[in-house]
């Protein structure tokens, strides 16, 4: 859901910001970056291209809901018409 770079771009800030987590290595980046993935998941967030794909989706689907109700309408006043004749 959240964008991998941004995860791996904060874990590489995260440990130059911790002198000790430079010096333990790679195993310490792997700690750091697995705790901010894990950290992200539960925020529950989603990045813009997400987003943006979501918001288009529901555009579409208010404009076919549109669509499918003009024509029930069409289809209900078509039945009300051969009901009078």
């Amino acid at each position: 859901m959240i964008n991998k770079q941004i995860v791996e771009e904060l874990s590489a800030q995260l440990a130059k910001l911790l002198p000790k987590a430079e010096a333990a290595g790679d195993d310490a980046k792997k700690l750091l970056h697995a705790a901010a993935s894990r950290t992200f998941e539960r925020l529950d967030i989603v990045t813009r291209e997400d987003f943006e794909a979501q918001r288009i989706a529901l555009v579409r689907a208010q404009e076919r809901i549109a669509q499918l109700e003009a024509a029930l309408a069409k289809l209900e006043q078509h039945i009300e018409h051969a009901a009078q004749d």
